[in-house]
């Protein structure tokens, strides 16, 4: 399930960072010090890696998705 502008912008900080999965392994993760960061899971010599390349509203999620 692909997010929507309105599910991240009432997306709020909460004591622990959380995710928002946006499908096809991007995920926007909203951390306690109101910064949102996008990251895609990975394979990197066999082993799962999880690769950060943006912040939002930097990145907007359509950006997310083409990179």
């Amino acid at each position: 399930m692909k997010l929507t502008a309105r599910q991240i912008d009432s997306a709020k900080p909460k004591e622990k960072s959380y995710k928002l999965a946006d499908g096809g392994g991007i995920c926007l993760e909203i951390f306690p010090d109101e910064t949102i960061g996008w990251w895609i899971k990975c394979r990197i010599a066999g082993r799962e890696k999880q690769v950060v390349f943006g912040t939002y509203p930097l990145f907007t999620f359509a950006e997310a998705r083409i990179k």
